[in-house]
């Protein structure tokens, strides 16, 4: 059985995402909560999460903020971000700081119950705009040269994340 928990501020999403993962016979939301803050103090050592799906845009404190806070904490816990959100800016940051996917809120229940598999299998999994953007980020422009703003170790990092996905 793998223990996930959510969260999201909208509860109808929040609502939508527990209900499609609970078809799972395999999974089992322990937790859903609408704020980084109520994760927080619901995270027990006795009872963590394997998952974590996470909005970024969230009331109090960001979902970047909170992944990077449970990371600190609780290094084996996954967290797949869900967001509306396919900047670079907030793609880069949220896999700096820990997240080991990043879906958007469009990406249908069945992908999103495919990309939970292919997480538990050790993949990473991304959106293919999601993925695009990351593949392109490292490429060079064809007129100029552009110096990464990540360190060598996050780009192995952000490529071990593009390597094998097929979401």
């Amino acid at each position: 059985m793998i223990n996930y928990a959510i969260v999201e501020d909208d509860p109808e999403i929040r609502g939508n995402v527990e209900d499609m993962v609970n078809t799972d016979e395999n999974y089992r939301c322990i937790i859903s909560v609408d704020r980084v803050e109520y994760l927080l103090n619901r995270l027990d050592k006795d009872n963590l999460p394997q998952v974590i799906i996470m909005d970024i845009n969230l009331p109090g404190m960001s979902g970047i903020d909170g992944t990077r806070l449970v990371k600190e904490k609780y290094e084996d816990i996954d967290i797949v971000m869900l967001t509306n959100y396919d900047d670079s800016a907030r793609v880069f940051e949220a896999l700096k700081s820990g997240a080991s996917g990043y879906l958007l809120k469009t990406t249908s229940y069945s992908d999103l119950h495919t990309a939970l598999q292919l997480l538990q299998s050790g993949g990473a999994p991304m959106t293919p705009q999601i993925a695009r953007k990351t593949l392109e980020f490292f490429r060079p422009p064809k007129k100029e040269n552009r110096k990464s703003v990540l360190t060598e170790k996050e780009k192995e990092v952000v490529q071990g994340l593009v390597d094998g996905l097929s979401l």
